[in-house]
């Protein structure tokens, strides 16, 4: 299971997975000194790992297949655990694949070892380890208990493998670690993970083998329901969304959790045989994962929407409707009464039989967040002010202390904390939960492609204070699923942020990101990184579609996907200047994703066609002139990739990259071509060159069309099929294609006033930097409309200002909140509200206004924006 013990070693101490070799003697009298490198090859002046290409000449080694056969044995001792025999079955499957031989495995009582064996234990599995850790063979001292020690020695005249561990988790690492250690050595290729094709030989030998290594970030997470065996082998350590993950809190609440137990009758809206379905395949995951050294959680919303025969059987359990439209009939659902105390005595009873019924589940992943969570309009619950605050923290303590009544070990995975609920403005309830919680939160806003987490100081030392441990949930969110882009480049540098920090404390680790097609290989690459930040990214990834593709199309589609990825997550963090999602351009994706299907559409269009001023449209002819320049290589490195791969690794992936890369560059360059239409008509006023423009807009935007319809592999949306999601942006697509063709070119023949009338940008040379001068920049409120959970306004100053104050209006103008003392440091800010008045009064459900105001010595900037409350 995880390691508890993650901070016995330094940040530092934990990155250090290091190569080690004897180098044959040369003229520069090299011989027999010891060299080190990171997984990169750089040197670092330390020893351990893996592999030599040019042995001693008194090296050790060992023949492990030859003439198309193999005398080596793979073996586990007499009271080893079912996550070694797992290691052990790991070799056996991974050597098959790389050679066509299966060794046999065997169970061995003593320490006296046949040649040419591979033995996977730990001192309390099989003795021979221990000797070989009391000897100095072997050093597990200092691993905890997810490292490993591999090594190849001679002991009477032959040759043996030792993957030693102080548990039984870390002798599956070590075992993983030595299929990659046969695969580099097949291969040459390095740095390589368990999962790099490989083409079969019939003779293989190891020259030398040592490496010792301990994972650098303690909690190694997926927020998907993942494939048992490909958790294992990649070092995934907690499988956080068990169970029912729907993201709407209808049927993944705790609401609607009757359906993991039998019993509950008249609470439950499936009939018993499904139930007695889903109960035995997730008694039976969660013990594969156990068996996997993997700790299971089950995932629920608090509270979530109870069920239908839970509203008609325990009415008085219940608040009135309210609407939501991510309810199970689109509109409306009858909330749980946090304040009754029938409905507590109701949660812990269940609480008490999930624990009891699913041995192997390690915790609950309790979520509260946005609308998905909320308690009756009763006056004794509060909804989200500091009344319903406290009643929420009391369901989680009632829910995670009954379960823990059953089983003390029990655990909590906590998302959510201190934002829309579970505020914790003192970290008082930090302090409360129970050892060993892990509390989640997301990268950046809203889990934008950016290469800045945003992990706010004081939250990692109140979490290290705490003693718990705080996980990111990477990029990969729902927002980002339509269409992938490889993000491994970026999940790297935000990772390395915190990594090359040795005062970071409490930080616990990310979770994996990645889908579908080429976007797997984000899967690899982050559980890699959270293995080892320093690993050298571009040069797994190259490894990695060279196993595929071929040497000669790998790095031509390195280049073309991170330069993509590199592209797209600079467009989201302002739109490129084009679009007015939240009220405003420039606005970018904090807080919004990236919410990739507000991209096309006549609304898209009409963003552009409208642009208000010479300033925004400077601004967006600058931005869009690049960002279509450096898709358009990416554009062409895809294809060069295409054209030169192996015959035999052309995939659905591939095609579908290519056909991605198009839809990008069709993308940039029909957006580019409406913003210069718009820009001619109101400096040139040139009507026949506007006209072009807008043709020319519409071409690209049928090659977006075009390419969508050829896409192979779609990744669905919530609530909805994968086809539906598709359909979604073909429609949309088809959408801004009517748009353009209905824009009248005359619309466009108009003055274009600057806001600024110092602004020294010149529109003729789009690729020159902005003038820094003092602004407001990425003004938005998120979410919008927003209810009870109040929301955030968001924006980034470009120096420091002396005020910043912020005014809420109704419809017509009457003032209601004047918001004063907001944050004036240069750089991204954000400030909560709760959604109240003057007077402390919530306001009530509508479209409202409102103007920020940011001074600096003599200079005044203003923005304006506007929201919706709905309750």
């Amino acid at each position: 299971m995880m390691d508890s013990s993650g901070d016995q070693a330094t940040n530092c101490e934990r990155s250090k997975t290091l190569v080690s070799y004897h180098e044959e003697e040369s003229g520069d009298k090299q011989g027999g000194r010891e060299h080190s490198y990171d997984a990169s090859g750089t040197a670092m002046g330390m020893s351990f790992h893996v592999d030599a290409r040019v042995p001693s000449r008194d090296a050790v080694a060992l023949t492990l297949v030859a003439n198309g056969t193999t005398t080596a044995t793979v073996a586990v001792g007499v009271n080893h655990t079912p996550i070694e025999r797992f290691a052990a079955e790991t070799i056996q499957r991974h050597f098959r694949a790389l050679t066509g031989q299966t060794p046999p495995l065997q169970v061995l009582p003593d320490e006296q070892l046949p040649p040419d064996t591979i033995l996977v234990g730990t001192p309390n599995s099989h003795p021979a380890i221990e000797v070989a850790n009391a000897v100095g063979e072997l050093r597990l001292a200092g691993l905890g208990n997810e490292g490993y020690h591999i090594r190849l020695i001679r002991s009477g005249g032959s040759e043996r493998v030792l993957i030693g561990a102080n548990m039984a988790t870390g002798a599956l690492y070590g075992s993983v670690a030595f299929v990659e250690a046969l695969i580099r050595r097949q291969t040459g290729l390095s740095p390589v993970d368990i999962d790099v094709e490989v083409s079969s030989v019939n003779a293989l030998t190891l020259d030398t083998l040592d490496e010792r290594s301990i994972p650098f970030y303690p909690i190694r997470a997926t927020l998907e329901v993942e494939e048992v065996d490909w958790l294992g082998r990649h070092r995934v350590n907690v499988s956080g969304a068990e169970g029912v993950w729907s993201g709407t809190g209808n049927d993944d609440g705790i609401g609607a959790a009757f359906q993991y137990v039998l019993g509950y009758e008249q609470l439950q809206d499936r009939e018993r045989f499904v139930r007695e379905r889903t109960i035995s395949q997730l008694q039976i995951r969660t013990r594969l994962l156990s068996e996997r050294g993997i700790d299971s959680f089950l995932f629920m919303y608090l509270t979530g929407e109870p069920t239908n025969a839970l509203i008609s059987a325990r009415p008085d359990l219940l608040g009135p409707a309210v609407l939501y439209g991510g309810a199970r009939n689109g509109d409306f659902y009858r909330p749980f009464c946090w304040s009754n105390p029938d409905t507590l005595s109701l949660f812990a009873d269940l609480s008490r039989e999930i624990v009891r019924t699913y041995p192997d589940l390690s915790g609950f992943h309790l979520r509260a967040w946005g609308d998905e969570t909320r308690a009756c309009k009763c006056p004794l619950c509060g909804q989200n002010d500091a009344a319903g605050q406290e009643l929420l923290w009391q369901i989680a303590y009632t829910v995670i202390n009954a379960a823990r009544e059953v089983r003390p070990d029990f655990r909590l995975l906590l998302s959510g904390y201190d934002q829309s609920w579970f505020q914790d403005p003192n970290f008082t309830h930090l302090n409360r939960l129970p050892p060993g919680s892990i509390v989640v939160q997301k990268w950046g806003g809203d889990g934008e492609p950016t290469i800045d987490p945003l992990i706010e100081p004081d939250l990692l030392r109140a979490v290290a204070n705490s003693g718990h441990k705080l996980l990111v949930l990477s990029h990969d969110v729902e927002e980002v699923q339509p269409l992938w882009m490889l993000e491994g480049e970026l999940f790297q540098q935000g990772v390395r942020r915190y990594a090359d920090n040795p005062t970071i404390r409490g930080l616990g680790g990310f979770t994996l990101q990645g889908e579908i097609g080429m976007g797997l290989l984000d899967k690899r690459i982050s559980a890699k990184v959270n293995w080892l930040p320093s690993v050298d990214v571009a040069a797994f990834t190259t490894n990695a579609l060279s196993a595929r593709y071929g040497s000669d199309a790998a790095p031509h589609l390195r280049d073309a996907l991170f330069g993509n990825g590199r592209a797209l997550s600079d467009f989201f963090t302002d739109y490129g200047g084009i679009l007015t999602f939240t009220g405003g351009y420039r606005h970018g994706s904090a807080y919004q994703a990236s919410r990739l299907w507000n991209l096309y559409g006549a609304r898209a269009i009409t963003d552009i066609v409208t642009m208000p001023d010479a300033d925004t449209v400077t601004y967006a002819l600058r931005r869009m002139t690049d960002l279509s320049a450096t898709q358009s290589s990416s554009t062409q490195a895809m294809r060069r990739a295409a054209l030169i791969a192996s015959p035999d690794g052309i995939d659905t992936p591939l095609r579908d990259a290519v056909v991605y890369m198009e839809m990008w560059d069709a993308y940039f360059r029909s957006r580019l071509a409406l913003v210069k239409a718009v820009w001619v008509g109101g400096t040139e006023q040139d009507i026949e060159a506007v006209s072009a423009g807008l043709n020319e807009s519409s071409r690209h935007s049928a090659t977006i069309r075009s390419s969508f319809a050829r896409i192979e592999q779609y990744l669905a949306l919530i609530q909805g099929s994968s086809v539906q999601s598709k359909q979604r942006i073909l429609d949309a697509v088809d959408e801004e294609i009517a748009a353009l063709g209905q824009v009248d070119p005359n619309r466009l023949i108009r003055v274009l006033v600057r806001q600024d009338p110092t602004d020294p940008t010149d529109p003729t040379e789009p690729n020159d930097p902005d003038p820094i001068r003092f602004d407001i920049e990425g003004f938005i409120n998120a979410p919008s409309p927003f209810g009870d959970g109040g929301t955030y306004f968001v924006y980034t100053l470009t120096l420091d200002a002396d005020a910043v104050e912020i005014n809420v209006y109704t419809a017509n103008g009457r003032i209601v909140r004047r918001l004063r003392d907001l944050p004036v440091g240069v750089g991204y800010q954000e400030y909560f509200w709760d959604g109240a008045d003057d007077d402390g009064r919530k306001l009530a459900n509508g479209v409202y206004y409102y103007r920020m105001i940011s001074s600096r010595r003599n200079e005044t900037r203003r923005a304006i924006g506007k929201f919706a409350i709905l309750r």
